[in-house]
């Protein structure tokens, strides 16, 4: 079964800060909305010190795995258990 392709779209209620798109680092407040595509890599961030409270409409699956490209971390969910790539072999574990 193929999985349909994931987007997230964001508006703000309240507060400020920015949102990191590949290269764009773009400023949003209240009223904005923005939309992260399929594939693109994205950052939000509040520089406070209020609350910056966020609308989030997405077709996320139930079972996901998030890619951290930054730090190189993945979160599993819904377990929600973060992990690290280690390369491994087809056959680690087969014998």
């Amino acid at each position: 079964m193929l999985m349909p392709p994931r987007w997230e779209l964001y508006g703000v209620e309240e507060g400020n800060g920015w949102v990191r798109m590949g290269e764009r680092r773009i400023d949003v407040g209240p009223g904005d909305w923005f939309l992260a595509k399929p594939q693109e890599a994205h950052q939000i961030e509040n520089p406070g010190p209020g609350d910056l409270v966020l609308l989030v409409i997405a077709n996320n699956p139930e079972a996901d795995v998030v890619s951290y490209a930054q730090s190189g971390k993945f979160c599993i969910k819904p377990e929600r258990k973060i992990v690290t790539e280690s390369p491994l072999s087809y056959y680690d574990g087969e014998e």
